[in-house]
């Protein structure tokens, strides 16, 4: 190659941070979706085990903890950025992910005190009293314990993100499974839900281990454990992180609490049914944003090295993403009835329509991602987290007006009608002026994929989903499909010279 040549192709290849993306996030997506698929097939078990009544509990306890994960979300992208410069070479990005290490620990302890002291709420929240008064109460300290887990050791898991080793995240995760189900099986016949939550925190102390021993193993030296904080670290990790939090707290607020919300306002048996219809999609979005996440170092870097194509990469990855955002959750909406027959045994009118109100919901949510992750990596984050946070609260206010109307339904409505508000208006409009995005551009992104991807629904709601080789086939259509979008997608790039073959 001649040095002209070279000098062409090296920042040809720079900008294909969509291959790269796809590689780094079906490792992520994997770690992600093997407890995933556990947590799927547990739920489905427990709620045959104990029917909408018992499993009522648990999903009450799981929205009621799932509140107190928005603590550590504004140090997950920081440890992983600050991981990712140490590795590099920036001693100061050593000091801050010790740092983070330090205010893991804390906020660990305090998930701890908290959850156990809300343990005895979640009686008085569904009514109940006796047996299961005490049941709700153990499932929730023992869980609280597990989230505590979870929270202290999240920095190693960030590190081994912000090195893009995956594959021992993965590994650490497998593992954790490996021990969960198993004992799930072998503890719910005596101990019903309180065995479940045992065998889910021990499954995650294995895990857990075998994750920091990875991060001993790729940063040697890295210490482990908490230790003293510079007080100009701190800032620095605040600053950062305050509006990522922020974003976190719209999540949980704006579909986290939904479950409460109901339970309050409904009782058992509808918080059971509703949790049921919203588990699926919600689980569909934990596998989709680690692909998206992991965008996250790329846009970074592009943004410092190649600041004039931002605009035209982030507008490439959210067109792709509307269009894998329409096909994964079109696909659930149009097989509502089946996929709940398959997964609980039964399709009630309130979980089928949850389900089809959340999907519907999260299409417009899967490219809002991109330009969310986009403006962090560019420090220009603030404006979408104060957006997202006053829609949340909207929601909520919302939601109980529903609730009174119109039922448990109502939640779900609202739900979807602040999300589609939020993440198809607000977001798009805060990145066209934040990250420079011309706004007809962003706009031919969002509906020119959004087609695509509706066109492949029609396409699968054409084919019979009676029984489970019905559903195979739409799925498998809907995997080909996504395949297909990244695969023309690549091709296309690269006839156009924005990307170099094979890069």
């Amino acid at each position: 190659m001649t040095e002209a040549a070279s000098e062409t192709a090296a920042p040809i290849a720079s900008p294909d941070i969509v291959r790269r993306a796809v590689r780094d996030g079906l490792w992520n997506a994997s770690a992600l979706a093997v407890p995933g698929v556990a947590n799927l097939l547990i739920v489905a078990y427990l709620f045959r085990s104990v029917g909408p009544a018992g499993f009522a509990s648990w999903a009450t306890v799981v929205a009621a903890l799932g509140l107190l994960t928005i603590l550590d979300a504004g140090l997950t992208a920081t440890t992983a950025r600050h991981a990712a410069r140490a590795l590099a070479g920036d001693r100061e990005g050593l000091r801050l992910v010790r740092a983070a290490y330090t205010a893991y620990a804390g906020l660990a302890l305090i998930v701890l005190a908290v959850g156990s002291l809300a343990a005895p709420a979640i009686p008085a929240i569904l009514g109940t009293s006796g047996d299961a008064a005490r049941t709700a109460i153990l499932v929730c300290v023992v869980l609280a314990a597990d989230l505590a887990v979870v929270t202290g050791s999240a920095g190693w898991l960030g590190t081994l993100r912000g090195a893009r080793r995956f594959d021992l995240v993965f590994a650490a995760n497998a593992l954790q499974v490996a021990v969960a189900f198993p004992a799930t099986l072998l503890l719910v016949p005596t101990l019903g839900l309180a065995g479940a939550a045992v065998a889910q925190l021990g499954g995650r102390l294995v895990g857990r281990v075998v994750a920091g021993l990875a991060v001993a193993r790729v940063v040697p030296g890295l210490a482990l454990r908490p230790g003293s904080v510079a007080g100009s670290d701190a800032r620095t990790l605040g600053l950062f992180a305050l509006p990522v939090l922020a974003i976190a707290v719209s999540t949980q607020l704006g579909v986290g609490i939904d479950p409460i919300i109901v339970a309050i306002a409904a009782g058992p048996a509808a918080v059971g049914l509703f949790a049921a219809g919203a588990a699926l999609v919600r689980y569909a979005g934990f596998l989709l944003f680690p692909i998206v996440s992991v965008l996250l170092p790329s846009f970074a870097a592009l943004g410092y090295s190649r600041p004039t194509e931002v605009a035209g990469v982030v507008l490439r990855c959210v067109r792709m993403a509307a269009t894998i955002g329409a096909i994964a959750f079109g696909s659930l909406a149009v097989s509502a009835t089946p996929i709940l027959d398959l997964w609980i045994g039964r399709a009630d009118d309130l979980s089928r329509d949850v389900l089809v109100l959340y999907a519907l919901a999260h299409i417009a949510w899967v490219p809002s991602q991109v330009l969310i992750v986009a403006l962090i990596a560019a420090g220009r984050h603030a404006p979408a987290g104060l957006a997202l946070l006053a829609d949340a609260v909207l929601n909520v206010v919302l939601s109980v007006i529903l609730v009174v109307i119109v039922g448990p339904i109502g939640v779900a409505l609202s739900t979807l009608l602040m999300l589609l508000a939020v993440h198809g208006v607000a977001i798009p409009a805060i990145a066209s002026t934040r990250l420079g995005l011309e706004p007809a551009a962003l706009a031919r992104s969002l509906g020119l994929g959004a087609a695509t991807g509706f066109g492949v629904v029609a396409l699968i709601a054409l084919v019979p989903a009676d029984g489970l080789a019905g559903l195979a086939i739409r799925g498998g259509i809907a995997l080909v499909a996504t395949v297909s979008v990244v695969a023309f997608d690549q091709r296309a790039s690269t006839r156009a010279g924005l990307i170099a073959p094979g890069t």
